[in-house]
């Protein structure tokens, strides 16, 4: 399980225990995190192991290797993202490594438009130099962030880049803020070692 950042609203010890206590302690599978701008990232980190949250931001799996980055903005003043100079490195030294065939990378902020404004003006803001790195490497068949809380599947040289729906409340891809009625919704992805990918938003 991957979740993908802005884990709760209020930047409180207590939500993430509770979040813990109620969701993840006990899960019958790995459970890894991305830091959110709405997030405790030195706090969730040094507290991984209680919340049941894993600290590793690479590993693989079914023969996919999964690269997951820090994208919150360093001063945390802004919604919008940035991938620090040692976040970059660790993405270009990570995929120089791997000898996978496929590899997904992670991260909360899009590294694109969507379409949207008023979203769009809160998307990574070094983008280009995120997205030149992953262009080198034809094993790189997906990326997948969140922060938007609506369902984006866009398709840019050979890469998928897909948002998940939120678990809480959905915005509307509209030219001005909006919420959406749409329910909460969890992507399920599966991908195989040659990179083949299918994927599917369940609604709850």
């Amino acid at each position: 399980m991957l979740l993908t950042g802005d884990l709760a609203n209020a930047q409180e010890p207590a939500v993430y225990q509770d979040l813990a206590r109620l969701y993840l302690q006990g899960c019958s599978c790995p459970v890894y995190w991305l830091p959110g701008n709405h997030d405790l990232p030195e706090w969730m980190q040094s507290q991984a192991q209680s919340l049941g949250l894993s600290p590793e931001k690479t590993f693989v799996a079914r023969g996919v290797r999964l690269i997951l980055l820090d994208s919150v903005e360093p001063k945390r003043q802004e919604s919008h993202g940035w991938l620090s100079q040692a976040e970059l490195s660790f993405l270009a030294d990570t995929l120089r490594r791997s000898k996978e065939e496929a590899v997904v990378v992670a991260l909360h902020h899009p590294p694109l438009c969507v379409g949207c404004d008023w979203m769009d003006a809160l998307r990574l803001q070094n983008e280009e130099d995120f997205r030149e790195i992953i262009f080198r490497y034809p094993a790189v068949r997906a990326v997948l962030f969140g922060h938007v809380h609506t369902e984006i599947d866009q398709s840019e040289k050979g890469i998928r880049f897909l948002a998940t729906p939120s678990t809480a409340y959905q915005f509307k891809i509209a030219p001005e803020f909006a919420f959406d009625e749409l329910p909460p919704g969890y992507r399920r992805l599966w991908i195989e070692a040659t990179g083949k990918l299918r994927t599917e938003v369940v609604r709850v």
